[in-house]
């Protein structure tokens, strides 16, 4: 299978910036992984989950108490995807392999298989970023244009009005259908995914045979089941609008870029980091309750270089990547606050809702 290449030859830019921040772990005698402040937020997570689920399944609360539980569900499921997962699948949060190992199932945990996701985000997402045709984050199949090589319908028009909706349907289309397709198509966009080992395909139907089983079956001999079923989608509409949201605002928005490969040797013109800078955002780098919250993937510019560091460490090396980029006079894009990154997004749907307000940044 040919793959998508890039110029780095002479990649100084990324070489130099590595350094610095390898630099800065040794002479401050600090681990790239988790620190007690990241392993204090797996413990609260991870306990919150607990908590939240003994409270809805065990106990009768009036209507509005039992909302407001599943939208802490939401919440506490969406900080585990970004925080202890997300770090875990990227074999951040710990040098053993077997600590990343054990937690990164914590995505098999609430339904979705992570070795189909280390593959679709982990390789292909952070590799070819943007890209069409390659990134899958991107590609929405027709029902929402994200890039201007996507083909184009009259209802993207009104797409900034109801991309919203669609993006909270994300958690149930991707347990229940994304998987499936994945496996049987055996590809995402025109990446061929590797075949998953039996140990694999295993773990993936066991745990979506146990999510059925703690999520909707034992709720409903304590409640009725179309209350359970009911509880089940609104905490799933929840975390796929939470998901959704956090990831586009960081490549989906106005003036980015989509850069393609030349369609004979499917290279692109410039060096990998580069890239990276150029269709990725950071946004409310300074809002240390979203960081936070959202495992720093507000710092998106910073993970997607350094993918391999705990995201607690993000604020620090924000100020390297800062310095360094002024040096060698690259784009660094940045919003101030997590408003302005989505209204950025906004203007960028509606934007390619209209192409012919479409104009490639270059």
């Amino acid at each position: 299978m040919k793959k998508v290449t890039f110029d780095n030859k002479n990649a100084r830019f990324y070489q130099e910036l590595k350094k610095r921040v390898s630099d800065y772990f040794a002479q401050n005698n600090i681990k790239p992984t988790a620190n007690t402040e990241m392993k204090v937020k797996t413990a609260i997570i991870g306990l919150s989950f607990v908590g939240i689920y003994v409270a809805l399944v065990f106990f009768q609360w009036p209507i509005y108490i039992t909302l407001l539980l599943c939208l802490a569900m939401a919440f506490t499921v969406a900080g585990i995807g970004f925080n202890i997962m997300h770090d875990a699948a990227h074999r951040s949060y710990s040098k053993k392999g077997w600590v990343n190992a054990v937690l990164a199932h914590s995505l098999d945990l609430i339904g979705a298989s992570v070795a189909l996701w280390k593959t679709k985000h982990n390789v292909i997402h952070h590799t070819y970023t943007n890209i069409p045709e390659w990134d899958g984050d991107i590609a929405q199949d027709d029902l929402i244009r994200l890039a201007p090589q996507q083909p184009y319908y009259k209802i993207h028009r009104y797409q900034y009005i109801y991309a919203f909706f669609l993006y909270s349907l994300l958690s149930i289309v991707w347990i229940h259908y994304a998987d499936y397709r994945k496996l049987l198509t055996g590809k995402i966009e025109n990446y061929e995914l590797p075949k998953l080992s039996r140990k694999d395909l295993f773990i993936l139907f066991g745990f979506k045979l146990f999510v059925f089983i703690y999520a909707l079956v034992i709720p409903s001999f304590f409640h009725p089941w179309w209350g359970v079923l009911l509880c089940y989608l609104f905490i799933h509409l929840v975390i796929g609008f939470v998901i959704s949201v956090v990831f586009q605002l960081a490549h989906v928005y106005e003036n980015t870029e989509y850069p393609e490969p030349n369609p004979e040797t499917l290279k692109i013109d410039n060096e990998w980091a580069k890239h990276q800078l150029a269709t990725t955002a950071n946004f409310g780098v300074k809002n240390r309750i979203l960081s936070w919250c959202i495992g720093g993937l507000n710092f998106q510019v910073e993970h997607h270089l350094f993918p391999n560091v705990c995201h607690v460490h993000y604020p620090k090396i924000n100020k390297i990547l800062r310095e360094t980029c002024e040096e060698f006079k690259v784009k660094y894009n940045e919003f101030p606050s997590f408003r302005s990154a989505l209204r950025a997004h906004v203007r960028q749907l509606y934007i390619l809702g209209r192409p012919e307000k479409f104009v490639q940044v270059q």
